[in-house]
């Protein structure tokens, strides 16, 4: 992977991890929205689509979003790891 391009993604997981109030534990969560997030700028840079109406999303997030936030990471990640369990039992 490109050295800047890691270390754009690595910024903005840390972003997000401090968005989410600092909590340990969900960080592949982080560096994978981070890097969605990233290539999808670099996606459409490089496509000469960017949109400068969309706003930078905000720091400050309740509570409730921010655990909505984390169910809705666990759950697809609940549901991987029970049919890789249910694959490697058959």
């Amino acid at each position: 992977m490109d050295q800047s391009l890691e270390n754009r993604i690595r910024e903005r997981a840390y972003e997000i991890w401090t968005a989410h109030g600092c909590m340990h534990g969900q960080a592949e969560q982080h560096w994978l929205a981070a890097e969605r997030e990233v290539l999808a700028t670099s996606m459409a840079v490089v496509a000469g689509k960017t949109n400068p109406k969309k706003k930078p999303r905000s720091a400050a997030r309740s509570k409730t979003a921010r655990t909505v936030a984390r169910v809705d990471h666990a759950v697809p990640a609940m549901w991987r790891s029970l049919a890789a369990a249910r694959l490697s039992a058959d």
